[in-house]
């Protein structure tokens, strides 16, 4: 058999070691039975209210599968959403990031907004701030899209 060949000093492997990929690279199936599993707590609305109040909206990137009303979350998400459009100001060194992790908000937002939740305010405050910010394509269609947002009915 031939000998492995060793990757030399400052080379990328091609491809990761099985151990790697394993604990780096989560199964999609362990993710959709978190959020399964999730929808199975009797205490998620309150969970997820507790959890918007304490600034913690980066954790609820799925809060569309959970099977919450949204009626009974509106609020307290509308003033997370506030919360967090005001973190993007450019005298905050994160404040690309942080646009960039409100758009993972985007389903919620969708989901909200087309349950009659009224986002309107914050949508509006985030749009403008993350135009002021924009640096890219990307991040206008962003702005773009929480502006057509905050115009639904």
């Amino acid at each position: 058999m031939p000998p492995t060949p060793r990757a030399s000093p400052g080379s990328v492997p091609t491809r990761p070691s099985a151990t790697i990929s394993k604990i780096c690279l989560p199964a999609p199936y362990t993710i959709a039975r978190r959020w399964r599993g999730a929808r199975l707590v009797k205490t998620r609305t309150t969970d997820a209210i507790q959890l918007l109040g304490e600034d913690r909206l980066d954790d609820l990137s799925q809060l569309w599968a959970l099977d919450i009303d949204p009626s009974v979350v509106c609020a307290a998400y509308r003033d997370a959403l506030r919360a967090e459009a005001a973190k993007i100001a450019k005298t905050r060194s994160d404040y690309i990031s942080v646009a960039i992790d409100l758009e993972r908000q985007l389903p919620n937002i969708e989901w909200l907004t087309g349950e009659g939740c009224d986002l309107s305010g914050p949508l509006s405050d985030a749009a403008n701030r993350v135009r002021s910010v924009s640096d890219s394509e990307r991040l206008a269609r962003f702005a773009d899209q929480l502006t057509a947002l905050s115009k639904h009915p």
